[in-house]
């Protein structure tokens, strides 16, 4: 094989832009967020904002994004046995939500998503301008922002990806690769998967017996061929 390794080195961007760094708890204590507690952060928001798909206007996605840091608080007091600041964080996010409509009473359902409020959500994206939905090329470009996030690490992605195909070339007769090809290894360009394979997944391969596959080199001209 020849060429250079591909580097995965891809640190997590997506939710540290979104969530941040670090955040002031309910005593003013500045503390750090790890991996874990951003990707948890991103759970939490997104199962908080289910019942509000299509309806959510800047001012609720501020709210939801500062319900969802008060709850991985409250989880964490809880899990250090502090139920009376457990309770601060619960009251807090009760406030909120009272205050702005937000509980599961004045939650409205998908269903009830008005073309009005569809239009409006597409403007606020950039989507559609004047009225008129913009042309292929820019719109490409703005879904290209819409990153999402996955559980799932970059290793064991490819590990899936080997056994995929290693099962349909038994299946056919053929013999078993060795090294994952580079047309079949992720390029996660965008920072949508976990950076490093998690305590879970590790088990996992090992439960099954598996490894992580090796992984086919790129191949790059040298100045002797590209002549």
């Amino acid at each position: 094989m020849c060429g250079q390794e591909i580097s995965w080195d891809i640190s997590n961007a997506y939710l540290r832009k979104k969530w941040g760094r670090s955040f002031v708890n309910a005593n003013g204590e500045t503390r750090e967020y790890t991996d874990g507690e951003l990707e948890e952060l991103e759970r939490i928001y997104q199962m908080q904002s289910a019942e509000y798909k299509g309806n959510i206007s800047p001012r609720m996605e501020y709210n939801l994004q500062k319900i969802s840091k008060l709850e991985l608080e409250q989880s964490r007091s809880i899990a250090e046995g502090d139920d009376a600041k457990a309770k601060r964080y619960a009251d807090m996010v009760n406030t909120i939500k009272k205050s702005e409509g937000m509980t599961a009473a004045d939650a409205k359902p998908l269903e009830k998503m008005s073309i009005d409020g569809l239009i409006v959500a597409l403007e606020k994206k950039g989507i559609l301008q004047q009225g008129k939905i913009v042309d292929k090329a820019t719109l490409l470009k703005l879904l290209a922002q819409e990153r999402g996030f996955y559980s799932a690490s970059r290793d064991i992605v490819d590990a899936m990806m080997m056994g995929i195909i290693n099962t349909m070339r038994s299946n056919n007769g053929e013999s078993e690769l060795e090294e994952l090809p580079v047309s079949a290894q992720v390029e996660d360009n965008l920072g949508e998967l976990r950076p490093a394979m998690t305590k879970s997944e590790k088990a996992a391969l090992e439960q099954l017996g598996l490894t992580l596959p090796r992984k086919e080199r790129k191949c790059h001209p040298t100045n002797d061929t590209a002549k």
